[in-house]
């Protein structure tokens, strides 16, 4: 059983409550390319069940740290989610961060913390694999 970016396309496991019926279509690729072991292009079940793993993860993580209930994270609120998990950046890296993913109120959206935190996951994983 395989599946691509369109199997898990509308599957946002909260969507009501951020307003969101689907993850974009950047999202999706950076969690296909993060889990997509075998490089085929799609995910098989074991494949998918980690993502699914993972995205639960960040979804409890954002919520965690969503402190205000506003279905979105600040800057301090971004920096304090990613550092509980395990990535401890710099404010020069989350300025970035926000002003790549953030709304122009500077919000960051729960879509784009899944494509942030997959890719921040990424890059640790990646580091990890070289010893300098």
């Amino acid at each position: 059983m395989c599946l691509n970016y369109g199997a898990f396309f509308a599957a946002n496991p909260d969507h009501e409550k951020h307003n969101q019926t689907e993850y974009s279509l950047e999202t999706c690729r950076n969690l296909v390319s993060q889990f997509d072991l075998d490089t085929s292009g799609s995910l098989d079940l074991n494949e998918f069940m980690e993502m699914w793993r993972f995205i639960c993860h960040v979804q409890k993580t954002f919520r965690d740290f969503d402190v205000d209930d506003s279905a979105s994270l600040s800057a301090f609120e971004l920096k304090s989610a990613l550092k509980s998990m395990g990535a401890s950046l710099s404010r020069k890296i989350i300025a970035k961060l926000v002003r790549r993913y953030a709304s122009a109120s500077g919000e960051i959206s729960f879509n784009d913390f899944i494509s942030i935190a997959a890719k921040v996951a990424s890059c640790l994983a990646a580091c990890s694999e070289y010893k300098i």
